[in-house]
Formats: structure tokens, C-alpha cells, sequence
């Protein structure tokens, strides 16, 4: 009876649990769900900007300026074809190029002109 009494003091009158798995799950259901919550707000929002850029690729119109991924400033000849564009790099000249769409930064409106010419 006395090492009963041992065995029960050193194990500090715990008995295991039954249920063991159940209360762990329910103790990392809250990580779970921010989680989850997470990854649907951050694909929502990248969502949303896919759908800017793509609105903004399918009004290119001749005319249009327009900046590529790399930095090169063309105005819109051409934007017959659904996966590319033709540019022209210098007025004065007529140098053209094909870009892709996919290649294109950001159109520049004319607000966007009028502070490009200021800077330089």
C-alpha cells in the first residue's frame, strides 16, 4: 500500500487522458482556421490585382504610351493581336518593336507624361 502511494505521488495523481487526440485538435483549431483565413484573403487580393492588370492590357489602344517590364518607353502603333503589340520608340524615327503583353509595365496617361517631362 505504501508503494501505491509512492507511485501515485510521483506521478503527481495524474491519470492519461482518454481522448488525447481530440484535445489537441481542438487546442490548433484557432491556428487552423486564421490559417486558412489567411491564404483566402491574401488570394482574394491577388485576384483582384489580376483582374486590374488585365483590364488595363485589353484597353491598350493605339496612341497609348506605354512602359515595359525593362524600362522602354513606346507609344502604341499597333494592338491588332491579342498576345502582342507594336510600338514605336522615337517619333522622329521609325523604329518599331513587338512586345508582348505580358512584357508591359503600366500605361501612361497623360498626367503621368506631364511629370516625366518635369523630372527631366
Amino acid at each position: 500500500m505504501i508503494t501505491n502511494l509512492c507511485i501515485l505521488a510521483q506521478a503527481g495523481g495524474q491519470r492519461p487522458a482518454a481522448g488525447g487526440g481530440m484535445g489537441m485538435l481542438l487546442t490548433f483549431f484557432p491556428f487552423i482556421v486564421l490559417m486558412f483565413g489567411w491564404l483566402w484573403l491574401q488570394g482574394r487580393s491577388q485576384k483582384k490585382k489580376d483582374a486590374q492588370r488585365d483590364e488595363m492590357l485589353s484597353k491598350i489602344r493605339p496612341g497609348d504610351r506605354i512602359v515595359t517590364i525593362g524600362g522602354i518607353h513606346l507609344k502604341v502603333v499597333a494592338a491588332d493581336k491579342d498576345d502582342y503589340l507594336i510600338g514605336q520608340v522615337d517619333e522622329n524615327r521609325d523604329v518599331r518593336m513587338k512586345v508582348n503583353r505580358s512584357a508591359i509595365s503600366k500605361v501612361l496617361n497623360p498626367k503621368d507624361e506631364k511629370k516625366e517631362k518635369q523630372r527631366n
